[in-house]
């Protein structure tokens, strides 16, 4: 498949298209329960994190983030899934990713989607969101 997206096209082998549209996307999501932001003129965000008081968040960020993220990502339940839908912007599919793929590239994933996307597990159990301004926001522990 042909995509737009730099860090799409360099991994293309470790990815496939799991829905077309960010509406697919969102109706995906609202099925394993997560409550999402349908209409985005409205949120500063895609995931509704006002639903979630136990949510945790950081600044992801920094000097060393890649090797220092990657790590905490490895501590975390995220290692027991194979794979991890993100979404890219309108202009590419939402895409499954190879869970170690995504571990040890995610920054340039995040960077590919102009640091605002949302990434979630298959059965919905874990899910993230990176938002501009550099703070990533999780269902679950991360640091």
């Amino acid at each position: 498949m042909g995509y737009n997206n730099w860090s799409l096209q360099e991994n293309e082998d470790f990815i496939k298209p799991a829905f077309e549209n960010y509406e697919q996307y969102a109706y995906y999501m609202k099925s394993k329960h997560v409550e999402f932001n349908f209409d985005l003129g409205s949120s500063d965000s895609f995931i509704d994190w006002r639903q979630y008081p136990d949510s945790y968040s950081f600044w992801y960020y920094f000097i060393g983030c890649e090797e220092e993220v990657a790590a905490y990502f490895r501590r975390t339940e995220l290692i027991k899934y194979d794979t991890i839908i993100m979404d890219f912007g309108k202009r590419d599919p939402i895409c499954e990713i190879s869970m170690n793929v995504f571990i040890d590239k995610w920054l340039d994933f995040v960077a590919g989607a102009h640091y605002e996307t949302t990434a979630v597990t298959g059965d919905g159990k874990l899910f993230m969101e990176f938002k501009k301004g550099d703070i990533l926001f999780s269902n679950f522990k991360i640091k």
